[in-house]
């Protein structure tokens, strides 16, 4: 929901204002609570593993991430306007 609605931001036909308000507030706070629940895995792995470990740990959930925006962009088939 919220990718559709920062997808279409400049289009005035897909969604209201105020649609487009919510959907950029969501990912919003969205993102911040990501940042917050890693910061503070992040700070126990230093603590309890080393230094080294936090930066182990946002590796592994890039990866994730990468495996699943190569997941949906072969699902949907999605191809670059620049590759067509």
């Amino acid at each position: 929901i919220v990718y559709k609605g920062l997808h279409n931001i400049d289009r005035p036909d897909f969604a209201t204002a105020g649609q487009n308000r919510k959907s950029v507030g969501v990912f919003a706070f969205c993102g911040a609570l990501g940042l917050l629940t890693l910061s503070l895995i992040g700070g126990q792995l230093f603590d309890n593993i080393g230094p080294g470990a936090p930066f182990l740990m946002v590796a592994g959930v890039n990866a994730v991430i990468l495996c699943l925006a190569i997941y949906v962009r072969k699902k949907t088939g999605y191809k670059s306007p620049k590759l067509r």
